[in-house]
């Protein structure tokens, strides 16, 4: 009996033997390669959304991307200001090949296919292709760094969010010069954002409002034109950003204005006593200031968006309006002065994002925000309730951004920690929720004191969540600053 078993099993054993070897090399050959893409990773941000190695191309699997053909991409006159006018110079000039394809169906999305003798893009969108030559130029850091050859890659990518936006406050002691502003809509463009805001109180040189703006280094009307030709050449939304309700003491610090104010001394809030911070939505003048900042400022812009933010009312109901608000509930007094200035946007043929704190405070209301507004869901704490908050605009089939935030501000060196998990929780709850946008925003609040560098790590990881939340974006970070801010090649 044991001599039988001994037999069969000998015999088994030989059966299995050729499938655990197979099993063994394969493993290896996996491994390999996810070593080898792993490696790749390390200079890819935004992080793509599928890098296969593309092994059936030849025998040694070296494609024609190497260190020859990395230098002639990062030397090309084209990459050094790359625009939508001249995306196709650029694949000329390099001999890449694209393709415009309807098989790509995100206007964003786009495909690079590198083998032994050519490399191939496919977007359906020139913005698509814009975004695949970052990825390309990327790819020829990686070379540039390594001095090694990439193998034969195929590379399938589309974002996340349609909308990835990055908002920098320019009202709280800091409006940065255009030189500045330029430099950062580069990076913001080699980084695959789409939407850019600059937060405005009173820092926009309205030509009645001299008094507001007087010493505060206004942006003016033709330098908006100049940073919308500047936008539009890189695929980037230029949404105008003047807040509407609260957040008006730099108006209403001057007297000739005071008549507009919630509270024109010192009201018992939620905060606090506080005065002069927030517009009286009762007073007929309100409105009319309203539209005529709007109609001065909104023809400067192309963008189809308006963030008229309306954001931390906590005035209200304390002072002017609050016999109104006894009698309707805050709530609806907020709500119907959204809707009065919905309306004056619509008039100028855009569609109005509000910041959603307040209306959050009333969500049996949120059914009742005109259904052509985007809610703009910020929260800037690690544990912010994305996942709890963002279903109550998506239920009221509302369109919503999520709104995490850099964590710079009231700092000197930021907070990182709070700020990375901020925006992985943002990034990771938006997706499941559909959020159509990302806006990752940088505020100035008491004084803006941190510099523009302590900035960047999280306008980086902001930008890549943005795309695509992937745990290699934070965990490569340090070699991308190094790259884009110290320009020299890191060693990986």
């Amino acid at each position: 009996m044991s001599s039988f078993i001994l037999k069969n099993t000998k015999k088994h054993f030989k059966l299995i033997i050729p499938f655990v070897l197979f099993f063994l090399i394969f493993s290896k050959f996996i491994f390999s390669q996810n070593t080898e893409i792993d490696e790749i990773k390390k200079l890819l941000i935004p992080c793509p959304q599928n890098i296969t190695i593309n092994s059936k191309e030849n025998s040694n699997n070296t494609s024609v991307f190497d260190t020859n053909f990395s230098r002639k991409i990062l030397t090309n006159k084209e990459n050094l200001q790359l625009t939508k006018d001249n995306i196709e110079d650029f694949f000329h000039s390099t001999n890449i090949k694209f393709k415009q394809s309807n098989t790509i169906t995100n206007k964003d999305g786009y495909s690079i296919n590198i083998d032994k003798d050519k490399i191939t893009v496919l977007s359906s969108q020139n913005s698509g292709l814009f975004y695949a030559v970052q990825t390309i130029k990327q790819l020829a850091n990686y070379v540039s760094s390594t001095n090694k050859t990439l193998p034969c890659l195929i590379i399938e990518d589309w974002p996340d969010f349609e909308k990835r936006g990055y908002m920098l406050d320019i009202s709280r002691d800091k409006v940065p010069t255009m030189e500045s502003i330029f430099s950062l809509i580069d990076i913001l463009s080699f980084m695959k954002i789409n939407e850019f805001q600059l937060y405005t109180e009173h820092t926009f040189a309205y030509t009645n409002h001299k008094t507001v703006w007087d010493s505060a280094s206004p942006i003016t009307a033709q330098e908006i034109i100049e940073i919308q030709k500047y936008c539009n050449l890189r695929f980037i939304d230029l949404v105008p950003n003047q807040n509407s309700f609260g957040h008006m003491e730099n108006w209403l610090k001057h007297d000739h204005y005071l008549h507009l104010a919630e509270c024109k001394q010192d009201c018992n809030t939620s905060w606090g006593p506080i005065k002069r911070k927030s517009l009286d939505p009762t007073a007929t003048e309100t409105l009319e200031l309203i539209k005529e900042l709007y109609a001065e400022l909104l023809p400067n812009f192309n963008s189809s968006y308006f963030n008229i933010g309306c954001d931390e009312t906590v005035e209200l109901g304390c002072g002017a309006s609050k016999a109104l608000c006894d009698s309707l509930g805050k709530g609806v007094v907020y709500l119907d002065f959204l809707k009065k200035l919905n309306s004056e946007v619509k008039f100028h043929g855009k569609k109005a994002q509000f910041w959603g704190d307040i209306i959050l405070n009333y969500p049996e209301l949120i059914s009742q925000v005109p259904k052509d507004m985007t809610a703009l869901v910020w929260g800037y704490e690690s544990d912010y309730a994305f996942a709890s908050h963002l279903p109550k605009f998506k239920n009221a089939e509302l369109e919503f951004y999520v709104c995490p935030g850099t964590s710079t501000w009231r700092s000197l060196i930021g907070r990182n920690y709070n700020a990375f998990l901020n925006l992985k929780n943002a990034a990771i709850n938006g997706k499941k929720f559909n959020a159509k946008g990302f806006l990752n925003t940088n505020w100035g609040d008491h004084g803006h004191w941190q510099p523009l560098s302590v900035c960047y790590p999280t306008i980086l990881l902001g930008a890549a969540y943005a795309w695509k939340y992937d745990s290699s974006s934070e965990q490569n970070l340090e070699n991308s600053l190094i790259l884009i801010f110290l320009k020299i090649q890191p060693e990986i």
